[in-house]
């Protein structure tokens, strides 16, 4: 790994961010599952849809999505690997060294995590303030220290 200005310089291929990209929540599948409810809408009962979990797997959430990817046969670069198992960040009580060092190894462990939160709490709000923060996000990371081969953009 090659070091410029005291930080990390690491290449990524247009592989390893689809990868992460596509499969980091993979283990949300079989995660939720419907069941029939009844509301009251303007003093009349209706019946719908509604979300619950159902963790029919419980074997935490990145390392879950590491071992459901494996198992379909998809061998994980390790770049793919570290930013998958720690994309939602260290929980709580769990050693914050383990997180770090992994960022340190990999930074896109950083940016696959940051993109998540981003994308959950700026992105999915009902202001409609989607393509103008995407843009903004896009310049700020095109400032970062981070290149990805095979991947351009004007």
């Amino acid at each position: 790994m090659e070091e410029e200005h005291g930080s990390p310089l690491t290449e990524y291929t247009e592989r390893n961010i689809v990868v992460i990209a596509l499969l980091h929540d993979i283990c949300k599948t079989r995660f939720y599952s419907v069941e029939k409810r009844n509301r009251k809408v303007n003093g009349i009962w209706e019946e719908y849809d509604a979300y619950f979990v159902d963790d029919q797997i419980p074997f935490g959430h990145g390392e879950k999505s590491v071992m459901m990817i494996q198992q379909f046969g998809l061998q994980l670069q390790q770049p793919e690997l570290y930013a998958i198992r720690w994309h939602m960040g260290f929980p709580e009580g769990m050693d914050k060294n383990a997180f770090s060092n992994a960022v340190d190894l990999f930074p896109i462990v950083w940016v696959t995590h940051n993109a998540d939160m981003i994308a959950t709490h700026f992105m999915e709000d009902k202001e409609d303030n989607k393509p103008e923060f995407v843009e903004r996000v896009v310049i700020g990371i095109e400032k970062c220290n981070v290149k990805c081969i095979g991947m351009n953009r004007k």
